[in-house]
């Protein structure tokens, strides 16, 4: 292209210079003349196009490409980067800010806690802070730290401790690094101080089990939020614990800790649920070994009795041995915590509940004195790991499984009972009114028999006779409800010799 213009304009300059001396003449001026303009534009065009196609000496010169590539200019490789980082996964940690664990000022901040000189309470590693909220106060000061408390979503912040932390009356506060746990309804991988977040104490992943009693409770320095902290440095660095495998949701598997426990305590296991499996020919007037319990959905055992407020020697010793096996508490100790518990519960102010915790493990009760007294209690281990038991051995196991068909039969019995009471229940051959007045009688008559110094009932029984239709004579020998009356009364009778003489008496109380 860069030649055919050339030639255009020297064609075109040739023929300027021959038409400018036709000009001159007189003839032929006007068509020289224009001939010459025309000329001269078309040369000046063609002059300027062969100037924008010569290639300019700074210009490479074109190569193959195949045998020789073109080096990449830095602007070539920045252009080439994306389509690169396209192709590989993300790094794995940002190299402008790499992760790392922070560092937390923790304090004892509850004045209800009274400490000895020589106390120290150990907060173990892996202790759990929650993020509370935005600190109030000023964080130089720990007395003054306190939190705005937040109405909405569960706060998503947690730190966790790397190290063990003591605290004492003399120095209640202490540093120790931490990281950001991601576990349950915690999710953030960073804080900073500048957040200003005030962190209690809400969990123990990994409990040591104490050697003796603590001065305080792990688990009411939780309950109280008698622990907080701040950060002095800023955490990036993250904590998360192995998934555990637990006993809820798996039949199998909580029927085999069952069966354990059955055959340590020289018992049987019965009819089982999702959640719990039955324990027969125990000293108690139910037990059940349970699969999931709690927020750490570990195992249970729960015992209840009747006939007295607090439990029987025998179930006592049933508690003592089986907690032992479940949850590694000494049974001297066991035993000992459940009487304080019951003793506790039995208290005015207590409603008939109450609590107790003692290295990690916790027993809840329920007593009452009422109704010829009774009541039950729920141990597990809130706190610490369950030890590893093995398989019982052969002769337990055997033992175990011929317990085990005793207490099916039982079941099957007391289901055929329950039927045949609910057939009864529903005759209308006798009148329910007759039937609820022969079971409360003969109740107040056994109670009565069990219990000579009580004052009698006999304004009140016939009352009752007086309102359900019952006449002395239709209970007499030959009355149309004597054969009732009495097989009711029969039962009542077996059933209140179970009871002490105190009970009975303080059963009867209630109908005078």
């Amino acid at each position: 292209m860069q030649t055919v213009w050339a030639l255009v304009g020297l064609l075109s300059l040739v023929v300027a210079a021959c038409s400018f001396p036709l000009v001159l003449l007189q003839r032929l001026r006007r068509k020289a003349g224009l001939t010459l303009c025309l000329s001269l534009i078309v040369a000046a065009t063609g002059i300027a196009q062969f100037g924008k196609l010569a290639p300019s000496s700074n210009t490479a010169q074109p190569t193959d490409k195949l045998s020789a590539p073109i080096a990449p200019t830095p602007a070539t490789e920045e252009r080439s980067l994306p389509s690169v980082q396209a192709a590989e996964p993300p790094p794995a940690l940002d190299p402008v800010k790499p992760r790392k664990a922070g560092v937390a000022r923790i304090c004892l901040l509850d004045d209800d806690v009274k400490l000895k000189p020589a106390d120290a309470i150990e907060l173990p590693a892996t202790t759990v802070l929650r993020d509370r909220g935005s600190n109030t106060g000023r964080a130089e000061d720990p007395k003054t730290w306190h939190y705005e408390v937040n109405e909405g979503p569960t706060f998503r912040s947690a730190i966790v401790t790397l190290a063990s932390v003591t605290l004492k009356r003399s120095a209640p506060c202490a540093t120790t690094p931490v990281k950001m746990y991601l576990g349950p309804i915690a999710e953030a991988a960073a804080q900073a101080v500048s957040d200003h977040r005030v962190f209690t104490i809400d969990d123990v992943i990994d409990y040591p089990i104490p050697p003796k009693k603590p001065p305080v409770e792990i688990g009411k320095l939780i309950d109280d939020d008698s622990i907080k902290a701040m950060l002095v440095e800023d955490v990036s660095d993250t904590f998360t614990t192995p998934l555990v495998e637990r006993l809820g949701g798996d039949r199998t598997r909580c029927l085999s800790a069952a069966k354990k426990v059955a055959a340590h305590v020289g018992g049987g296991t019965g009819r089982q649920t999702d959640s719990i499996v039955m324990l027969g020919g125990v000293p108690a007037q139910e037990a059940s070994f349970g699969c999931s319990f709690g927020t750490r959905r570990e195992p249970n055992l729960y015992v209840s009795w009747d006939g007295s407020a607090k439990p029987p020697p025998a179930t006592l010793a049933f508690i003592g041995k089986a907690s032992e096996f479940l949850i590694g508490a000494p049974v001297a100790e066991m035993i000992k915590e459940t009487q304080a518990c019951a003793s506790a519960a039995l208290k005015p102010d207590a409603s008939e509940t109450a609590e107790r915790e003692f290295r990690g493990a916790k027993v809840e009760c329920h007593v009452f004195a009422r109704d010829g007294g009774g009541g039950s209690v729920t141990v597990y281990r809130r706190f610490g790991a369950y030890p590893e038991r093995s398989d019982p051995r052969p002769e337990a196991a055997s033992a175990a499984d011929a317990a085990s068909r005793l207490v099916a039969a039982k079941e099957v019995e007391s289901r055929a009972d329950a039927v045949a009471f609910a057939e009864w229940w529903r005759d209308p051959a006798v009148p329910k009114d007759v039937k609820m007045f022969s079971m409360m009688s003969s109740r107040i008559i056994a109670l009565e028999e069990r219990c000579p110094s009580s004052k009698k009932h006999t304004i009140k029984l016939a009352a009752w006779a007086l309102s359900a239709g019952v006449k002395p004579e239709d209970i007499g020998p030959s009355g149309r409800y004597n054969r009732l009356m009495a097989g009711t009364l029969s039962a009542m009778r077996e059933d209140t010799q179970k009871e002490s003489v105190q009970a009975a008496c303080e059963a009867l109380r209630k109908y005078d």
